[in-house]
């Protein structure tokens, strides 16, 4: 297998898993505000829209509520962007 192309991960398996779609979503969960899962899902659905470049190196961001570059990142990066929408 030769190297990987690590200009452009779309990160579809993550989102798959977060955007289950609205029959996984529709299961509340004690504590959890209504319609959050749904809002969540939803977003998390948005995110496949964008082209996310994988980029591990380390960068300084402002805190809280910091982000690297919206077209950059790691997965976390891309699930904590479908949380804030």
């Amino acid at each position: 297998m030769g190297p990987r192309n690590p200009r452009v991960v779309p990160l579809v398996a993550l989102l798959a898993v977060l955007a289950l779609g609205p029959a996984a979503a529709a299961a509340f969960r004690e504590g959890e505000p209504p319609g959050f899962s749904q809002r969540l899902s939803e977003a998390a659905r948005e995110r496949l829209r964008h082209r996310v470049r994988y980029d591990g190196s380390y960068r300084r961001i402002p805190y809280p509520d910091g982000d690297v570059p919206s077209d950059v990142g790691v997965c976390t990066d891309v699930v904590v962007r479908a949380y804030r929408k």
